[in-house]
């Protein structure tokens, strides 16, 4: 949820800032150091990570499956939605400090809905869950087309869309957490981690493709 928050915050700063010249990079590189000075006293007393032989990489992708394609699968959802959500407004006429608003509507989503997914997710088949996020999320990105640019209704449909969309990743945490705990859960959330990335890098290309293409 914290998380959710600072992406928000980011797009509305660009109200400010504007989205052309160089302030909104100052800006933005600005805050980063500010983000990164209370960490600075610590990194000579962070605690030591005993490395294990058994608990690689691969050890993580073996004993869950599962968990680290539906990393690989939020990475490539997220990561697009926040690449070419702004791209899609400005397409249908909206302009580009709105179109970054769409950007912190589709976070707030993760704001509202984080708490009701998760409590259906300690209450419910896991599985089950990740199944319906997954669904939902397809079907409003599909759908997103068919609702007017200028309409309210397309903020509601962002606000649904990112909800479920981000609820994603901490269900798979939730599905991680059930396989490996104590040091091997943050082996695994590191492994997790990258693959959410991964998933990023490889999406984002083949979207801008498929947007170039169709």
């Amino acid at each position: 949820t914290m998380i959710a928050l600072g992406m928000a915050l980011g797009p509305l700063l660009l109200q400010v800032t504007g989205v052309y010249g160089p302030a909104p990079f100052l800006t933005c590189a600005v805050l980063l150091l500010l983000v990164a000075a209370p960490l600075l006293p610590y990194w000579r007393t962070a605690p030591h990570i005993q490395h294990e032989r058994e608990g690689g990489f691969a050890a993580v992708i073996v004993g869950a499956p599962l968990a680290i394609f539906t990393a690989f699968s939020c990475g490539v959802g997220e990561h697009v939605a926040f690449s070419f959500l702004p791209v899609y407004a400005v397409d249908q006429g909206v302009s580009a400090q709105t179109g970054s608003l769409w950007l912190s509507a589709f976070v707030m989503g993760n704001v509202i809905l984080q708490w009701p997914i998760g409590w259906l997710a300690d209450h419910a088949d896991r599985r089950a869950v990740l199944v319906g996020c997954t669904a939902a999320s397809a079907a409003l990105m599909l759908a997103l087309p068919f609702v007017p640019a200028g309409s309210l209704g397309v903020v509601g449909a962002i606000v649904l869309w990112g909800g479920v969309s981000f609820s994603i990743y901490p269900v798979g945490l939730a599905l991680l957490g059930q396989r490996f705990s104590g040091g091997d859960m943050a082996r695994a959330n590191t492994a997790f981690s990258l693959i959410y990335i991964f998933g990023g890098l490889v999406g984002r290309p083949i979207t801008g493709a498929a947007m170039d293409a169709f």
